[in-house]
């Protein structure tokens, strides 16, 4: 026994050890300090007290539990017989060494270990052995706390025993050199266990011992902070399974373990867990820095190994233990929240939820195998990801914005987070890009799942889950390449969830008449408040308008919850709420968010106004009709459950109907007037606007679906019977088409996009490279559109075709300026020699698009302004290369390469200013230089 400090336990401890039926039992206490101490003479009197007989010997210090233990090495001699380790606060049972000696000789084991329960509540168990995955993860094999009801009473091998008591054969703990010593506070029992594993010994819990530990477990199930642990003890964890594992295994395992620290880290930062987040990346990043200490851990291990590294890997956990963990956890609650509500709500059954997502799943893969396979098609907002992860990294740190005509300013947040999503895919930018789109429909479906915990019924869930995975607006968005839309539909309900809870409305219970409010803790609080500010933050990194919708849905909610009688207090939330979160994300967008602080600003958050109006009408909104989706006029029936939900669902689910009614109402409004030109200032985009009625729908549905559980079955038959079946049916035949449009598996993809038909011109790099010009309608420009007036915008790539990175709006520069004078120049026919005027500016090609494949294809043409092509016709220095009914291009005669050198006269004429000394000049003729000169991500 190890004796450290003790204190009032430790003459129940002594007693223990003293009342032992094993008669060949040898004491051995280990104390730690000096034998002069006040501390120790006092320790040595409570010995001398109970165990008169056992051997007492002073460490001079405190080595650490792993070191004391080894010191049993050089005081016992022999190899026969065995050593039992202990804590000083554990008490066995008279029987316990016994029990424990027996078992290790019938199974022929190498270490046995107790069952340990709580020092003041024996009934609860503490820990019966420890199950480890490949990462070294542990998960106790019982829930700390579990009340003992001899479930766990069999004999079985386990990869862990805890170090509090463990009995070991001596032979076996000196040939494999007993406890590492440098582990000294935390790692030493999975360490030794491991070996013994190395060493072909087995490791087993005999549960008829039982020890009393007063120490508590750090690994309780029951909590959310499961994994929460300090630093040293992640370090120690990382640094085993490098040291222990098998060569072959390590390298596979070592990548393995970077993924999972990457989407841990997410998930602890979006459940505001960010200390924990900053542990495991500091754990991982001092892998390196161990190597010394890794290495001789190898070769000591190498001495005594006998099993292959598959064989201990056949006795790990299988999986994650961090998965497995989640699991038990949420079932555990599950299984509370049942048997307290036994008898008093009749939910639908868990495979229905089974039945589901798995459903749902197979809609997911069916209709998106051809987007996996041949990947996505750059239409709309799906420019690809041109560079790799390190050169987005270092165009984010230079200051140097390549985007329109290239700038020094700071540039988007979302750059920089693009090349940190690209290590998930271990580099490989076309998966993130495929992944990045095909994803979020599900991560939405997700978030409405969470969210509609709020209705207090798994049949409130499904309804909501199924109904916004009906809605065509994510297919239609990934149709006409709609990125931003598809980024706020996978997003919205996760806000509104956490919104929901910051301000205090908790889950329904139905022995509630009214809807109740209530107060989070405040450490609680301050995480679901630092998740949500993350999740707005990022959005509104790639989808400024974010930051417009979530006001508009927070007032919503709000003035319903003031009809409804909710008290101020709660409502005034809300406004304080979403003023932080909206300042917050701001805040952690600078510098690029300081960006917007100029005139323009509107545009630049909502988008280029199409000035004759989208006219898409009430029916085209409705139906959303922002994309190609087969039967889309079908799902106007899904609105059957927004009348529903008004007419028949009562009680508290009564205001999240009227919420949910009050969402979709709104947002039809808002989107109709901004289509019919009705408003002062125009407004994102329809589809944006659309996702606020998409997530009414959902809303809707889970109440009107938990009400038809709950509240109809025990309502005398009536005219509310009838109506439910009629909205059941219209909601199931809204279903149908979301299936029919999975048998393309491209979600109708178009077949031809602008990229495509662009095809034709020169490489970026060619020549020195160049920049292009798209103009026309706002609507089927690709990257950022500006407007320009008279219902014409424009757009500025290098190359050919945009790449990801040029889809923010660049702030306004002399350069623009000038485009702009140009342009302007063109439209009212002030001039003749525009190509001059755009040369300086290095562009090359002007191009007129009139399909792009998204919005507007063959059979909805958007036309080109009119006058448009006629009035780049009549200039002298573009040439028409290719016109069609598709794409009208034109190329400037006398265009000067990005990296060029001047002629003499081009030189001369750079020296003076004006426009009219740029149409007087051809400087045409410049030498290209290649770009290994002067690459343009360093271009100044």
């Amino acid at each position: 026994m190890v004796a450290h400090e003790p204190g009032d336990w430790f003459t129940e401890s002594l007693r223990g050890l003293a009342q032992q039926t094993y008669e060949s039992l040898q004491a051995l206490i280990l104390v730690t300090g000096e034998e002069s101490d006040p501390l120790s003479r006092a320790i040595l009197d409570t010995i001398a007290t109970e165990m008169p007989a056992a051997v007492v010997r002073f460490l001079g210090g405190n080595p650490g539990f792993a070191a004391s233990c080894n010191s049993v090495l050089n005081l016992v001699q022999g190899d026969s017989g065995f050593f039992c380790f202990m804590h000083d606060d554990v008490a066995l049972a008279p029987e316990a060494i016994s029990m424990l000696v027996k078992e290790l000789y019938r199974s022929n084991a190498g270490a046995v270990g107790p069952k340990l329960t709580y020092w003041d509540n024996p009934k609860m168990i503490q820990s019966v052995g420890v199950d480890v995955d490949r990462f070294g993860v542990e998960l106790p094999i019982a829930d700390d706390g579990e009340l003992d009801q001899e479930q766990h009473d069999a004999v079985r091998d386990v990869f862990k025993l805890s170090s509090a008591c463990m009995l070991v054969r001596a032979d076996l703990f000196r040939t494999v050199k007993g406890f590492t010593e440098s582990l000294a506070t935390s790692g030493a029992d999975l360490d030794l266990c491991w070996r013994l594993h190395a060493a072909g010994a087995r490791v087993v819990v005999v549960p008829a011992a039982i020890a009393r530990h007063k120490e508590n477990s750090t690994m309780s199930l029951a909590s959310d902070m499961v994994t929460d642990s300090n630093l040293e003890a992640e370090i120690v964890r990382v640094q085993s399974v490098v040291a222990l594992s098998s060569i072959s295994q390590v390298p596979f395992t070592v990548m393995q373990m970077y993924i999972l620290t990457i989407v841990r880290v997410v998930l602890l930062l979006v459940t505001g867990r960010t200390s924990q987040a900053l542990i495991e990346v500091r754990a991982m990043w001092s892998l390196p820095f161990g190597l010394g200490d890794i290495r001789r851990r190898r070769d000591e291990l190498s001495e005594h190994r006998e099993v292959d590294g598959s064989e201990i890997r056949a006795l790990q956990l299988s999986g994650s233990s961090y998965v497995t963990a989640y699991v038990r956890r949420k079932a555990r609650r599950a299984g509370i929240s049942q048997s307290q509500a036994s008898g008093v709500v009749h939910e639908a059954p868990p495979r229905s939820s089974y039945v589901m997502w798995i459903s749902l799943l197979l809609l997911f893969v069916i209709g998106s195998r051809s987007l996996f396979v041949n990947g996505v098609v750059s239409v709309g907002q799906f420019a690809p990801f041109r560079g790799s992860a390190r050169e987005l990294v270092a165009s984010y740190a230079s200051g140097w914005w390549g985007a329109g005509f290239g700038q020094v300013s700071a540039l988007p947040t979302g750059i920089a987070l693009i090349a940190t999503g690209a290590i998930t895919t271990l580099g490989n930018m076309g998966l993130l890009h495929t992944l990045s789109v095909c994803l979020l429909p599900v991560i939405g479906w997700l978030g409405v799942w969470r969210f509609a915990s709020v209705l207090g019924t798994r049949a409130g869930r499904i309804s909501s889950t199924v109904a916004y995975a009906a809605v065509p607006l994510p297919y239609a968005s990934i149709a006409s390449g709609r990125w931003g839309a598809l980024l706020l539909y996978a997003t919205v309900p996760w806000i509104v969830h956490l919104g929901r809870m910051l301000v205090g409305h908790a889950d329904i219970d139905d022995s509630e008449v009214k809807e109740v409010m209530a107060e989070a803790p405040p450490l609680q609080w301050r995480r679901w408040f630092a998740s949500l500010t993350l999740v707005v933050a990022v959005v509104a990194a790639f989808e400024p308008s974010v930051l417009l919708v979530l006001p508009v849905i927070a007032a919503v909610i709000a003035v319903v919850s003031i009809t409804q009688g909710v008290a101020m207090k709660w409502v005034l939330r809300w406004v304080g709420v979403t003023a932080g979160i909206v300042v917050a994300a701001i805040a952690m967008n600078i510098p690029w968010s300081a960006t917007y602080l100029r005139s323009g600003w509107w545009e630049a958050l909502t988008g280029a106004p199409v000035e004759s109006g989208r006219n898409l009408g009430l029916f085209g909104l409705a139906q959303f009709d922002v994309g190609s989706f087969a039967l889309s006029s079908v799902t106007i029936l899904l609105y059957g459950v927004v009348l529903g939900s008004i007419f028949l669902v009562t009680g508290p689910r009564a205001v999240w109907a009227l919420r949910g009614a009050a969402l979709v109402a709104v947002g039809l409004l808002l989107a109709l007037l901004d289509d019919a030109l009705l408003l002062p200032a125009h407004l994102p985009e329809p589809a944006i606007l659309l996702v606020i009625v998409a997530f009414g729908i959902a809303v809707c549905a889970g109440a009107m679906g938990a009400s038809f559980v709950l509240d109809l079955r025990k309502a005398r038959f009536g005219w509310r019977q009838p109506l439910s079946a009629l909205v059941a049916i219209a909601f199931l035949v809204a279903m149908v088409p979301a299936g029919i449009n999975t048998l393309g598996g491209s979600w109708n993809q178009p077949s031809l996009s602008l990229p495509q038909l662009l095809a034709q011109l020169p490489s970026a790099e060619a020549d020195g490279g160049y920049r292009t010009l798209f103009i026309g309608d706002s609507r089927v420009l690709p990257g950022s559109p500006l407007n320009f007036g008279w219902g014409i915008a424009y757009s500025v790539v290098n190359g050919a075709d945009p790449s990801a990175e040029e889809s923010w709006e660049t702030p306004p520069t002399r350069l623009r300026d000038n485009a702009v004078d140009a342009m302007y120049g063109i439209v009212r026919g002030q001039t003749s020699r525009a190509g001059r005027l755009l040369a300086p500016l290095s562009v090359r090609f002007i191009v007129v698009p009139i399909i792009d494949g998204g919005q507007s294809t063959r059979s909805h043409t958007i036309a080109a302004p009119r006058g448009l092509v006629e009035s780049l016709s009549r200039q002298l220095d573009l040439r028409r290369r290719y016109a069609s009914s598709d794409v009208v291009i034109f190329e400037n005669t006398t265009w000067v390469p990005v990296r060029s050198q001047l002629t003499a006269a081009g030189a001369q004429s750079s020296t003076l200013a004006g426009a009219s000394s740029m149409i007087a000049t051809d400087i045409a003729g410049a030498t290209a230089l290649p770009s290994a000169l002067r690459p343009e991500s360093n271009w100044r």
